[in-house]
């Protein structure tokens, strides 16, 4: 279809669910981590003086390409990809607390002024709609990577919707006796921890880590249901501070794999000896919410799987949602 002298072209380029897989941030900025070992048998509190959470809160997000396409203007030709990300917060019972939805078309960037032209017409018309048909448009920097782009995209509204959440529960729990633990699905990012996310204890699932903290040999020797030695872990650039320890989970009933491993970062905890019995503590918690049944068993804790189906259910069908998406684009574009 053509309309403002360029013709849209829809396209697929990638396969919808392809950026489900979660990655390990810490890997690359490992250059900026100062990682030392705690002495645990010298940082121990008696159990009696330690006060676990009683209320743990999930949150996860997911991300469709919905969309590939491309804009033709004459001899040039320019790429664009829309996605649809949706944040999500639960209890450990299922219990949906909220969700934000977020539409991004991302052009993949060129020089010259075609572009220029391109993006600022298109830049306008998205943003001068109905809240619930915003589209958020971003250029992608030339050389990178799509995928890899829109998933770091996807994190980053995670930990803007958790800022947001801890907002809220930090107003109820002035009003209330639960004390929070909020279990993120990846690593801690320590330049996102701000504001009231401070005030929480804030745990990360690494499902798939890359950056093992020197701690190979010991990963290599734990048995199903131990940990490795506690970590402190530093960014040498903003001082923040979260603990890391290794845990190898139950095997996979349903692959006939080994054990599988975990990294399990915590902030919020500022004492030695109380990451220590802390980190017992979600140990076995972790434990508790792992299941060796299931496709991507057991890294994917329960609670996760089921948030991740309720996101999923309020994105809705895939067949649906494209042809929504196709619509919108055409008739935003279409526009005067």
């Amino acid at each position: 279809m053509k309309t403002f002298g360029v013709e849209i072209i829809f396209e697929r380029r990638f396969p919808a669910n392809s950026l489900y897989q979660s990655f390990d941030d810490d890997f690359a900025e490992k250059e900026n981590l100062k990682v030392s070992r705690v002495d645990e048998t010298s940082s121990r509190y008696s159990s009696s003086d330690f006060s676990p959470p009683n209320c743990f809160v999930f949150v996860d997000g997911t991300i469709q390409n919905v969309i590939d396409g491309k804009i033709k203007k004459d001899s040039f030709e320019l790429l664009f990809n829309v996605f649809l990300m949706c944040v999500g917060a639960g209890y450990e019972n299922g219990e949906l607390i909220e969700s934000k939805i977020s539409k991004c078309l991302f052009l993949h960037y060129e020089n010259g002024s075609i572009f220029d032209d391109i993006f600022g017409n298109m830049e306008k018309k998205f943003q001068n709609v109905d809240n619930e048909d915003i589209y958020e448009i971003y250029q992608l920097p030339k050389g990178k990577d799509i995928l890899e782009y829109a998933m770091n995209f996807l994190r980053e509204k995670e930990f803007e919707f958790l800022d947001k959440l801890c907002e809220k529960l930090y107003e109820k729990n002035n009003l209330s006796e639960k004390k929070y633990a909020i279990v993120i699905d990846g690593n801690i990012r320590l330049q996102k921890l701000k504001n009231k996310i401070e005030n929480f204890l804030v745990v990360g699932v690494v499902k798939n880590p890359l950056n093992l903290y020197q701690s190979e040999n010991e990963i290599r020797d734990l048995k199903p249901g131990d940990r490795t030695n506690l970590f402190e872990v530093k960014d040498n650039r903003s001082s923040k501070s979260k603990f890391s320890f290794f845990l190898k989970l139950m095997q996979n009933k349903m692959k006939n794999s080994e054990s599988e491993f975990i990294r399990v970062d915590f902030s919020g905890i500022q004492d030695p000896a109380w990451a220590v019995q802390f980190s017992d503590f979600i140990k076995s918690k972790i434990l508790s919410f792992s299941s060796s049944i299931g496709e991507r068993a057991p890294q994917n804790l329960v609670p996760f799987r089921i948030l991740e189906k309720r996101i999923r259910a309020i994105l809705g069908d895939e067949k649906i949602r494209k042809r929504k998406v196709q619509g919108e684009i055409m008739e935003i574009m279409s526009s005067g």
